[in-house]
């Protein structure tokens, strides 16, 4: 069996006992040896995905702090903040499977303390996590996941109305992804208490907008992008170029998984409200499914953007265990979580041109060298035009 496939199974029974069992010190032990064994996975991994094809050379040609310091950022290079991560990672090692390993226990300490604050589940988190997208974040966005990450540890300030350290939060995490500027709006939107009537009512029109594929937004901006000025444009034609006009959308499992959340959190939605965190992420979940039934003809762009919110699921799952304590409940609703976690982890597998990009092996053992593995990701190319519409962590 996939190796990936393995971890979410031991995730699995470890959610069983996060969910089921009263000894709270049991729990926690298995948390920190479910994390460890995540560290070991992701942290002694050899050079699997894609972004290794560009991170890799990076870092081996980025500088340590004393001379990024005395000598500057490295104009047109990744932002500043990731610069001055790989120059302090530099002082220490210049080998990038060491740098994988640090930046693994880095990003595993904050996961850490972030399902322990946000879910009574952690364990449940943690194995929602693997299946969506946890595994995509990890391995190929580097950057990417540091953002995220900084904008949950945030959420709290969101919730206590702190805008100082939320608004430093996220400042940090553009200096390690340009996207964290989209959060910053959401210190005022995710705590609303939004009119019912009005969410439903653009969610029913974001599905008859969806179902419809009448791609309104990609014709309109293919229209008027050579009207926008500055460089702008050129980064909006450079988006646009590589996505068809015609991949399918229309009813699908994304499709199916979303609509089902959404009517869940929408129907208990009072009672979320109640506790704590509840109105963030229950908005979060909304903006997600929202940015999806009205971007989806974006493709690659939309993806970037929704993946900004993934981190609902990860956390309004799990509050549903609070809404609902009866044992067939909490049954019927570990079952959705293997569901959607199996579809996301199957979808990210299998697309046959991930299947020899994401094969794992790990550098304790025999694998692969940089050349073999470089051809690999190389080869994969010819399969990216496949993979629109199916939300993929592909190299475009």
């Amino acid at each position: 069996m996939n190796l990936y496939f393995i971890i979410l199974i031991i995730l699995g029974v470890g959610s069983l006992i996060d969910i089921f069992s009263e000894n709270r010190e049991f729990k926690r032990n298995i948390y920190i040896f479910l994390l460890g064994i995540l560290v070991i996975f992701f942290g002694t991994r050899a050079y699997i995905g894609y972004d290794w094809y560009n991170y890799k050379p990076n870092f081996e040609q980025s500088k340590n702090i004393l001379e990024l310091i005395k000598g500057g950022f490295v104009e047109g290079g990744f932002e500043k903040g990731y610069q001055f991560y790989c120059g302090v990672v530099k002082l220490f090692t210049s080998n990038y499977i060491n740098f994988s390993l640090i930046n693994t226990i880095i990003d595993f300490t904050l996961i850490y303390f972030i399902f322990k604050r946000y879910s009574n589940y952690p364990i449940l988190s943690l194995f929602i996590f693997f299946g969506v997208y946890g595994i995509a974040l990890e391995i190929d966005m580097i950057r990417n996941i540091k953002s995220i990450l900084l904008f949950i540890l945030s959420v709290d300030y969101i919730e206590n109305r702190k805008i100082l350290p939320f608004v430093a939060l996220n400042i940090l995490g553009f200096l390690f992804h340009t996207s964290s500027l989209l959060y910053l709006p959401m210190y005022f939107l995710l705590k609303i208490k939004w009119n019912r009537v009005f969410i439903f009512v653009v969610f029913i029109i974001g599905n008859i907008y969806y179902l419809s594929n009448i791609r309104l937004i990609i014709n309109g901006v293919g229209m008027i992008k050579d009207k926008i000025p500055g460089g702008i444009e050129d980064k909006i034609a450079g988006y646009i170029s590589i996505i068809p006009k015609d991949f399918p959308l229309g009813f699908s499992l994304f499709y199916l998984e979303r609509v089902i959340l959404f009517l869940i959190v929408f129907l208990i939605g009072k009672r979320l409200m109640e506790k704590r965190y509840g109105i963030i992420f229950a908005n979060s979940l909304f903006l997600s499914v929202f940015i999806f039934l009205y971007g989806a003809e974006l493709s690659v762009i939309t993806l970037r953007i929704g993946i900004l919110f993934v981190y609902s699921y990860w956390f309004i799952i799990p509050m549903f265990f609070d809404i609902k304590s009866a044992p067939v409940v909490k049954l019927v609703v570990f079952i959705l979580a293997i569901l959607i976690s199996t579809f996301r982890l199957d979808n990210q597998l299998n697309f046959e041109g991930n299947k020899k990009v994401y094969l794992y092996e790990t550098v304790i053992l025999k694998h692969k060298s940089v050349e073999e593995r470089m051809k690999i990701v190389e080869e994969a190319s010819k399969y990216k035009e496949q993979g629109h519409g199916k939300e993929l962590s592909l190299l475009y």
